[in-house]
């Protein structure tokens, strides 16, 4: 009986769609995003365009800088500085729909999440 009931609830809990998830992105699959959302933080955002410009708003200052991929990380750079600063991209991804958080994790492991929101 027990086995009959666990076997019934792990076919119930398989069968559930899958809920949030957080994976990391490929090259391809962050140049394929960016463009088409704005992430949120606390008093900021950042948006991307295809062409590797992107616009950083924190509470009302804008600052422009420029973005590329580079193997699988999102690159940055910001002038006046020439340097270039590269992240590693996750995302909590729900199947069929916009992911709802993107994270960026620098060399040093920091994580900044921020908040997703379709830019169209």
């Amino acid at each position: 009986m027990k086995r009959s009931l666990l076997a019934i609830v792990s076919l119930f809990l398989l069968s559930l769609p899958a809920w949030a998830e957080e994976v990391e992105l490929t090259g391809q699959e962050i140049s394929d995003i960016l463009p088409k959302i704005i992430a949120l933080g606390e008093n900021t955002s950042q948006t991307f365009i295809a062409t590797g410009s992107t616009t950083y708003i924190d509470r009302g200052r804008e600052s422009k800088g420029r973005w590329r991929i580079q193997a699988d990380l999102y690159c940055s750079q910001w002038p006046p500085s020439e340097n270039w600063a590269c992240y590693r991209v996750l995302v909590q991804r729900q199947p069929g729909k916009l992911p709802t958080t993107l994270t960026w994790i620098g060399n040093s492991g920091n994580r900044l999440v921020n908040r997703v929101m379709r830019s169209d």
